[in-house]
C-alpha cells in the first residue's frame, strides 16, 4: 500500500518515483478493528515527511487533496494473489474507503479513537479474547454469522497451507498485526520500553548504571500435576465447566428460538 501511494503520488505531482522517493516519507500509523460483520476494518493516520533523519515537512507542497487523490488510488490499485483449488484469486480492498483531513490539533483526538480498537473484540462479551482450541468453539456464546466465521476460519485450516488460519480464528482469520507503524512515524517501541524502564528505576530509588542486581539461581522443581488425584480433580472441574457451558448454551438457543 506504501508503494502504490507512492507511485500516485509521483503520478499526480508529474515526476518520477525516484525522485519522489528521495524527496517524501510517507509515515503512518494502522490498527485493525474486528467487525461484528466479519469483515476487517482498517484505520490509518498517513502523514507525508521530508525524506530526512529529523520530522519535517516535505520541501515539495504537497497538499491534503493530493494527498488524498493519491491514498484512493493506492487502494484501488493494490491487490493480493492466491491460488485456490487450482483457481487464481485476486483480493482487494471494498469499496469502502474513506480518507479524511486532519488539522495539527485533531491528531491526538484521532489516536485516542484509533486506540480504542487495540482494545475491541468482536464479540462484545470476552468470547474471543484468547486463541481457540480444539473442541472450544462449540461452547461459545457468539451471534450465528460471528460463529460461521470462526467455524470456517477453524475449517479452511485444517489444510496445511491454511494452517494459521486455526491460530488465528479467534480474530476471525485475521493474521495481521492489530497495530503496526512506520519507524519514523512516531518513537519506537525501544526508545517507550527505556523510558519505562529508567521511570522504575527511579521510582524505585536506583540510578541506571547502578551495580546489577545478585543473580538468582533457579532448579527445576517439576512440570505439571504433582500427585494423581491434582489430575483427575483438574479433569473433572474441566469438563464440569465444559457440560455448564454447553447447558447454557441450549438454554440460550431454546430461549431464541421460543422468541422466533
Amino acid at each position: 500500500m506504501t508503494i502504490y501511494a507512492r507511485r500516485h503520488l509521483a503520478y499526480c505531482l508529474e515526476l518520477p518515483e525516484r525522485e519522489i522517493k528521495s524527496l517524501v516519507r510517507l509515515s503512518y500509523l494502522k490498527v485493525a478493528e474486528l467487525q461484528h460483520r466479519g469483515v476487517i476494518h482498517l484505520h490509518a493516520i498517513v502523514r507525508a515527511d521530508a525524506a530526512t533523519d529529523e520530522v519535517a515537512p516535505p520541501t515539495i507542497p504537497i497538499s491534503t487533496a493530493l494527498l488524498t487523490e493519491a491514498l484512493l488510488g493506492a487502494s484501488r490499485a493494490v491487490f493480493v494473489e492466491r491460488v485456490v483449488d487450482g483457481e487464481i484469486l485476486r483480493f482487494v480492498f471494498g469499496e469502502q474507503v474513506k480518507v479524511d483531513s486532519l488539522a495539527p490539533g485533531e491528531v491526538k483526538g484521532i489516536a485516542s479513537y484509533l486506540a480504542k480498537y487495540l482494545t475491541k473484540e468482536a464479540s462484545g462479551n470476552g468470547a474471543l479474547d484468547h486463541r481457540l482450541r480444539e473442541g472450544e468453539i462449540e461452547y461459545l456464546e457468539l451471534p450465528n454469522h460471528l460463529r460461521k466465521i470462526v467455524e470456517t476460519a477453524w475449517s479452511l485450516g485444517a489444510d496445511p497451507d491454511l494452517g494459521r488460519l486455526r491460530r488465528w480464528a479467534h480474530a476471525l482469520g485475521y493474521t495481521g498485526h492489530l497495530m503496526t507503524k512506520s519507524r519514523r512515524y512516531s518513537t519506537t517501541f525501544l526508545r517507550l520500553r527505556a523510558a519505562r524502564q529508567a521511570w522504575r528505576l527511579a521510582e524505585a530509588g536506583m540510578r541506571e548504571d547502578a551495580s546489577p542486581a545478585p543473580r538468582l539461581h533457579w532448579s527445576f522443581e517439576g512440570v505439571g500435576h504433582r500427585y494423581r488425584i491434582d489430575a483427575v480433580l483438574a479433569a473433572t472441574f474441566a469438563r464440569d465447566r465444559r457440560a455448564a457451558a454447553r447447558e447454557r448454551w441450549e438454554e440460550l438457543d431454546i430461549e431464541a428460538r421460543a422468541n422466533g
